[in-house]
């Protein structure tokens, strides 16, 4: 029979994984749900303070045109709350900065789309990843190889700031109030976010979106 301390202290750690478990799904949107908003604000509306899916997609995914990066983003690195806020700040280029992580499943179905908005748009933007991989816990230098490998594996040509800043006050830091994954920013050269699309990404939306950023 087990000692009471050794059942008591099983229990606090199983109760532990438990709670991050949850905690971690809470943080990405689930099957079934929708945006609390249209994807696509009305032009007319003025733009946010400077920073700052798509259903299961069956096309294979494939690498688009290797391009320039104005901020010099490759790979996976960690960045705190400051180091992202200044990453995306003002650019030379409009900008798409997609939020996710690679234990996030509506995230990697919309990287098709991803892939095929910046084939699209060509060098009028620079996409830009966050990972919010140790949202869920890890050490910082093996997850920002897990997240650099993922990304190799899935042929992604754009680089991730890995935020190693605890969930809440990165939240603060970058003024996010819809604190889940995915959700991409359109933000303008001079770092005012034009556009918050907060939930996975739909084909509908990349077209209107190819529509509105070629113009």
């Amino acid at each position: 029979m087990f000692p009471v301390k050794i059942i008591r202290s099983l229990g606090r750690k199983a109760a532990a994984r438990v709670a991050d478990k949850v905690s971690r799904n809470e943080l990405f949107e689930q099957h079934g749900e929708r945006s609390r908003q249209p994807p696509l604000q009305s032009a007319s509306e003025p733009v946010s303070k400077p920073v700052t899916a798509a259903s299961p997609a069956t096309a294979p995914m494939t690498a688009p045109p290797s391009r320039s990066s104005d901020s010099g983003l490759s790979g996976c690195v960690p960045m705190d709350a400051d180091a992202v806020k200044a990453l995306l700040g003002p650019s030379q280029r409009l900008r798409i900065v997609n939020h996710w992580a690679t234990w996030c499943d509506p995230c990697i179905e919309e990287l098709p789309l991803l892939i095929d908005l910046q084939t699209r748009l060509g060098e009028a933007v620079e996409l830009v990843g966050v990972s919010w991989d140790l949202f869920e816990g890890g050490e910082t230098l093996p997850t920002a190889m897990k997240v650099a490998a993922f990304a190799e594996e899935h042929k992604l040509t754009w680089g991730s700031a890995l935020v190693t800043t605890p969930p809440e006050s990165f939240f603060a830091a970058l003024d996010i109030d819809w604190k889940r994954i995915p959700q991409t920013w359109i933000i303008e050269p001079d770092g005012t976010i034009r556009r918050r699309i907060e939930g996975v990404l739909e084909a509908e939306v990349v077209e209107a979106l190819v529509a509105e950023l070629s113009g």
